[in-house]
């Protein structure tokens, strides 16, 4: 197991004037180094990354021939960022983000999210949770108020750079505002017009009524 930008390292017996090629699926590794004893040959790959995880076959070429190896190779690194970020159940205090695990986990499992808010205009992100879900309810919002959200993951060896946080949501006015304003338009619903015909007060919606 290697950390990115670690050094790897493969040993070969000795061959005289042999010529050494790496190469891993689509591309051939060039960043590598060979040292040559009586015993054996070391290949060092320096600043090794994602891109080098995997299979790497190792062909070797001398004046009487070839032959190649194929040899696995893992580099374990912080994981990919969390993917499509979403916002759920908009309340007045309270939100549901959830979002998709990263694509690659660095060769380890996940060991939590965190998750961060911000207010926008301000580019100020604060850390509201932790979770090991990929989902959370995030709490302790202000009603009537704009927020985004993003997601990072860590695993045995860091943390991910964040994901592309969510547009803006805004939250929900508070219930008892909400209730008085319904009220209000209730209301306004209830107005009459008076007309009066022959000693009697005409108003809509209600019978005639004498006076």
């Amino acid at each position: 197991m290697l950390k990115d930008h670690d050094l790897i390292h493969i040993k070969s017996l000795h061959l005289s004037n042999i010529l050494y090629r790496l190469s891993l699926l689509s591309y051939t590794i060039t960043r590598f180094n060979s040292e040559v004893t009586e015993r054996h040959a070391i290949l060092t790959i320096k600043d090794a990354s994602k891109l080098d995880d995997g299979p790497i076959r190792l062909q070797l070429e001398n004046d009487l021939g070839s032959d190649s190896a194929v040899l696995k190779v893992q580099v374990n690194d912080r994981p990919d960022p969390p993917r499509f970020p979403v916002v759920e159940n908009i309340r007045d205090d309270s939100v549901v983000l959830s979002w998709k695990p990263p694509l690659n986990d660095g060769g380890s499992f996940i060991t939590e999210y965190v998750v961060e808010r911000n207010e926008p205009p301000s580019d100020k992100w604060i850390r509201v949770a932790s979770t090991r879900f990929a989902f959370h309810n995030v709490t302790g919002l202000s009603p009537n108020k704009e927020y985004c959200f993003r997601v990072f993951a860590d695993n045995f060896y860091g943390r991910s750079e964040p994901c592309e946080p969510t547009a803006p949501v805004k939250t929900e006015e508070p219930e008892a505002n909400r209730k008085k304003k319904q009220l209000e338009g209730n209301n306004d619903n209830n107005s009459y017009t008076l007309l009066w015909r022959h000693g009697l007060v005409v108003d809509a919606g209600l019978s005639d009524r004498e006076v």
